[in-house]
């Protein structure tokens, strides 16, 4: 299990501004001061044409990365998957950023997975976040990665390959909110 960690929300925004863009990065980060982002694709780059589909890629701070798409959009992590399920700083630090990030997207829920799903591709499709939940149920069947839940070395080599293993957290709704 040599792949990225992953969370893909569900959002609102009618467009992407710099405001939402920093309240991500400093929600992501756990940083109060503005935190620095940078856009992945060079804006003159003829790979810029991304941009027509409605997503925009940027580098965060503190090995972070946003990946924005017309309805939802995906949080990225640069620690392997397998360490988000063998130890529990890895999945504190990741899971209170997807909690920070979900208040600031208004969102009470969020599927955590291993980047390079087929979910990845939900960014480039004008989808809902339930759409995409269902893509995930669909395909892999319902999440069966418990929060509390953590394993050994030998208990990872052991889960079956035959599905995408997955969390989906659901987090309180702030008062007054959704």
């Amino acid at each position: 299990m040599s792949v990225w960690i992953s969370a893909i929300f569900g959002h609102n925004w009618t467009k992407l501004t710099k405001h939402t863009l920093n309240q991500i990065a400093r929600a992501s980060s756990g940083e109060a001061s503005p935190a620095a982002y940078k856009r992945i694709l060079d804006p003159r780059s003829q790979r810029r044409r991304i941009s027509k589909d409605g997503s925009d890629a940027f580098l965060l701070p503190c090995n972070f990365s946003v990946h924005f798409g017309r309805r939802v959009f995906e949080l990225g992590y640069c620690d392997r998957w397998s360490r988000l399920l063998l130890y529990k700083k890895v999945r504190k630090l990741f899971f209170s950023a997807c909690r920070r990030t979900a208040q600031v997207a208004n969102t009470n829920e969020v599927l955590i997975c291993p980047e390079g799903t087929i979910l990845g591709g939900c960014l480039r499709e004008d989808i809902t976040f339930d759409v995409v939940k269902q893509r995930a149920l669909t395909g892999w069947g319902p999440p069966d990665l418990d929060p509390r839940t953590f394993f050994t070395v030998s208990e990872l080599a052991e889960m079956s390959d035959d599905r995408v293993h997955y969390f989906l957290l659901r987090f309180p709704t702030p008062a007054g909110k959704m």
